[in-house]
């Protein structure tokens, strides 16, 4: 089987994408676990801050200002705790993920079986992941410390 590189338009991929992902029912299985995945987390990170921070941080707050104030402005501040939590779990997760689908199509499309040639793709898809993992945990930081000036229109 030979391959043969086509350039598409760029705004043509991400339906690509998912076009190909509905033609091949073999990779439902690892986008729905990555998806089970992340709604979990969310459930859990959602449950866990409400319980254990959002009243500590209600009560340390009511000492400043009014009670019912306190309490609203702190439901605010413990849902973007948890959208933080969820966005630096999912992107740190995006990787990891990447890396199986990747796997699986690479699998799927061309059965290679050179183990040099598979290693060696390997190690060097891992360099570029742990690359790409240290990118990631940067814009993580600069979404956080510029959050509050994208509030600001």
């Amino acid at each position: 089987k030979k391959y043969l590189m086509v350039l598409h338009r760029s705004e043509s991929y991400p339906i690509r994408g998912i076009a190909y992902l509905i033609r091949h029912p073999s990779l439902w299985r690892q986008i729905f676990c990555g998806l089970i995945i992340m709604i979990l987390v969310s459930i859990i990170v959602s449950i866990l801050l409400l319980i254990f921070a959002f009243p500590v941080q209600a009560n340390c707050l009511s000492e400043y200002m009014s009670d019912w104030i306190a309490w609203i402005i702190n439901f605010f501040l413990t849902l973007f705790e948890i959208g933080i939590t969820v966005l630096v779990f999912s992107s740190l997760f995006l990787a990891y993920y990447m890396n199986i689908i990747f796997d699986a199509i690479w699998r799927q499309e061309t059965m290679a079986t050179n183990r040099e040639e598979i290693q060696l793709t390997s190690s060097t898809r891992t360099a570029c992941i742990k690359s790409f993992l240290i990118l990631i945990i940067f814009r993580v930081i600069l979404v956080v410390l510029t959050f509050p000036l994208n509030l600001i229109p």
